[in-house]
């Protein structure tokens, strides 16, 4: 639902108990003032949706963007009844929407002859959607309609990763990356990898550590999981994390991991198979263990005048705070913004 640069976070989409929204805001992480921004190009918008992927997309050169914040990149979720596997793209510096073309039966050309053939290339669509096309296609073929998948951007390698979510009849735990080297001629590649890999899931996290993609959690439709997993991004393989101490376990959907250290993701609320939750746990990849530091001393007020449990909701970590915005309890949607300063607790999960 949500993704940020170094400087903002924006918020598409997501959904309330009757009806899911397409609005973009965008929310100041200095002066935390919300703002709803003006976009062009609007017929090529994702349609409302949930469970959804935003992925920020920094500018690199074959983006052609002198852009500081790059690009937004959407990918799948659902309206309910409904799943997607489409793209999608917010140019941060125009503010305009692109939807790139798939071309299924065709192998990507060099960006050169693709501007060649693109040049005399007439679509029988609104002319505004048909620029669109013409500017960027998706070779490949796709991965399959999800939502609840997680996603991140592999920046050494200029791709985006998914993995898992679940397809409206069950839940997945297949691997694909999109290859952007060339803007112009994207690529979705599914991949065999190695290793153990994660069982089927959905609402679990994914975070990127250096070359490696580290999964938590997620749920399968009837269990909540408490495990991780490392992928390698240059072998994709993957390796499971042992756990110590199994009476601390931390099964979770639904929650948000962040990456506060290069050895601590921070995981904040969710939903234990059972019951929200609104606790604070941070898991050390150094000791592979979880600490719930909700109740520690740098946290004294927090039972009271911390946010109240919730799932589904978004994070980002800004200047050494975990910025936290909405969620759901159940019964309750929430618009509300949290702050959580990480230096006084991560000194007790070493």
């Amino acid at each position: 639902m949500g993704g940020s640069t170094a400087a903002s976070l924006y918020i598409f989409g997501g959904c309330d108990a009757k009806v899911c929204f397409k609005e973009l805001y965008k929310l100041d992480l200095q002066s935390f003032q919300w703002s709803r921004p003006r976009t062009l190009n609007n017929a090529c918008a994702p349609p409302a949706l949930r469970a959804h992927s935003t992925t920020h997309i920094p500018p690199f050169k074959s983006l052609k963007s002198s852009s500081a914040d790059g690009h937004l990149m959407f990918f799948g979720g659902g309206d309910g009844p409904n799943y997607f596997n489409d793209l999608y793209l917010l140019n941060l510096k125009t503010m305009t929407w692109s939807k790139p073309a798939h071309e299924a039966s065709k192998s990507p050309t060099t960006t050169s002859d693709a501007n060649k053939k693109n040049a005399t290339k007439v679509s029988p669509s609104s002319a505004e959607a048909s620029a669109v096309s013409m500017e960027q296609q998706v070779y490949g073929r796709l991965p399959s309609p999800r939502r609840a998948h997680a996603a991140l951007w592999y920046d050494k390698r200029k791709e985006l990763v998914i993995f898992g979510g679940g397809n409206g009849s069950k839940a997945l735990n297949e691997t694909w990356v999109l290859e952007c080297k060339d803007w112009q001629a994207l690529t979705w590649k599914k991949i065999d990898a190695l290793g153990k890999k994660p069982r089927v899931r959905g609402y679990h996290t994914m975070n990127l550590l250096g070359d490696r993609a580290i999964v938590f959690g997620g749920s399968d439709g009837s269990e909540c999981f408490s495990d991780v997993f490392v992928l390698d991004l240059e072998t994709f393989t993957w390796t499971e994390i042992p756990i110590y101490e199994p009476s601390l376990h931390c099964p979770r959907l639904s929650h948000s991991a962040t990456l506060i250290s290069p050895t601590q993701i921070l995981i904040l609320g969710g939903h234990n198979g059972t019951d929200y939750k609104k606790d604070i746990t941070i898991f050390s990849l150094a000791t592979g263990k979880f600490y719930n530091v909700t109740n520690t001393t740098a946290l004294e007020s927090y039972s009271t005048m911390g946010p109240s449990r919730r799932g589904y909701h978004t994070t980002t970590l800004s200047d050494g705070r975990v910025v936290m915005v909405g969620g759901y309890d159940g019964k309750r949607h929430f618009d509300d913004v949290w702050c959580l300063e990480v230096v006084a607790i991560a000194a007790f999960a070493n």
